[in-house]
């Protein structure tokens, strides 16, 4: 990935990015399995697990697909329409219409290159929160097939600037618009913890009071006269404990 800034992508994005994707992944699922009965998930990288089992990579610039190595049979059936058995799978003939097939997958996101078939490691931060990575999930009925990774030079070309920046020429402009000429205080909620009278009275500084709430989730802010909700993700910025605002709260 080319850019280094540190991004989340909100959920208002990832919708954005699902509907810009539609037409072209159900058309794709036309053309090869002669049905568009296809399902996808989009998500930020960070809120999706990687398996262990996927060692089968696809890489071009700031683009990944990856699957389990079974998924190979499940797709090629799907393709050929007819009984594969798991030696099928490393013939030369199947090794290239797999490749044909996710070169044309790959073909739906604008500035990707030929992927190349080779076995190569994910990068590093593919899973690190603030990454800018979004894992795109094909699911062929109701049964995961394979992942895409989309580097946020990818998802930019395809739904514009990062919301980061709130530009005014995206979809996020009138938000932004909201806190111009505003002086306003907020409380970040993370989650709420009951405890017992004695364990209040137990508290000592320094102690840990635990949530369930996950690093990666997020949170809501709350304006002091508890009029104003605005959903957000924990991260650091100039050294500084920080919210980055994703969308409004429907609290």
């Amino acid at each position: 990935m080319n850019s280094s800034n540190f991004y989340v992508f909100s959920q208002m994005e990832e919708k954005e990015l699902s509907e810009t994707l539609n037409s072209a992944i159900l058309s794709h699922s036309e053309k090869w399995f002669g049905h568009s009965s296809i399902e996808y998930v989009v998500k930020n990288a960070f809120e999706l697990e990687i398996s262990n089992s996927y060692n089968s990579n696809y890489v071009s610039d700031d683009f990944f697909i990856c699957f389990p190595g079974e998924n190979k049979l499940t797709l090629l059936k799907e393709i050929v329409k007819a009984p594969v058995v798991k030696e099928d799978v490393e013939h030369a003939i199947s090794s290239r219409v797999l490749h044909d097939f996710l070169s044309d997958f790959s073909s739906n996101f604008p500035g990707v290159q030929e992927v190349n078939t080779l076995e190569e490691k994910l990068p590093k931060n593919l899973h690190s929160y603030g990454s800018g990575w979004v894992a795109v999930d094909i699911v062929l009925h109701e049964e995961f097939l394979f992942r895409c990774y989309l580097a946020e030079n990818v998802v930019k070309k395809l739904i514009g600037n990062p919301r980061e920046f709130f530009s005014n020429n995206s979809s996020f402009g009138s938000f932004s618009s909201l806190f111009k000429g505003c002086a306003l205080e907020f409380s970040a909620g993370i989650g709420m913890v009951r405890l017992g009278l004695q364990q209040l009275k137990d508290l000592e500084v320094g102690d840990v009071v635990k949530t369930d709430v996950k690093i990666n989730e997020e949170v809501n802010l709350i304006s002091s006269n508890n009029q104003l909700y605005i959903r957000g993700y924990i991260c650091k910025r100039n050294s500084y404990r920080s919210v980055l605002v994703s969308g409004l709260s429907e609290a």
